[in-house]
């Protein structure tokens, strides 16, 4: 069973990677 939280983490980067192509 992977971690809740890892899960997330991996989530946020994605959206933080996506804002910085967006800007």
């Amino acid at each position: 069973m992977k971690n809740p939280y890892q899960q997330i983490s991996e989530q946020y980067k994605s959206i933080e990677l996506q804002t910085r192509i967006d800007t």
